[in-house]
């Protein structure tokens, strides 16, 4: 029975030992791992800290009154004095517009509207209604053609 008892304590023994190792070996993997990760977030930081750095230094040149200035000259309106300046494409046709008359415009007189005693009431059944369906008929549209006669 001790002979037993030894060798079963020696089996575990052995088996201690194994675990021993695996655990040395994933410790091993474990402190390199953390190693590599600092080494990681150092760098960055680093890269972090340089963007900010570029960050800050971009908003120091920056101004607001210069950027209103130079939009406001740029939309300027030009002054009334100045005639715009329109080029013909040919001699030819410069030429042509030289010897054209100004024209007026022509502006149509319509006739007054008479004015009606009574207001007139669109009736119902005159109107014509026209539905349709929009995105799929989530929405109606109703389109109503009245006669101004």
């Amino acid at each position: 029975m001790a002979a037993e008892k030894a060798s079963e304590a020696a089996e575990s023994a052995k088996k201690l030992e194994q675990e021993v190792k695996k655990l040395s070996q994933q410790e091993a993997r474990a402190g390199s791992l953390a190693q590599e990760a600092q080494e990681k977030a150092e760098a960055a930081g680093a890269s972090v800290e340089n963007l900010l750095n570029k960050a800050k230094g971009f908003g120091a040149g920056f101004s607001w009154e210069k950027l209103s200035s130079q939009i406001t000259t740029s939309i300027q309106k030009p002054e009334e004095d100045e005639k715009p300046k329109v080029q013909l494409a040919t001699v030819r046709g410069q030429a042509k517009a030289r010897n054209l008359a100004p024209n007026k415009a022509v502006v149509k007189q319509t006739p007054p509207r008479r004015a009606a005693s009574k207001p007139e009431k669109p009736k119902k059944a005159e109107t014509a209604k026209e539905v349709r369906n929009v995105f799929g008929g989530l929405f109606k549209q109703e389109t109503i053609y009245v006669d101004d006669d």
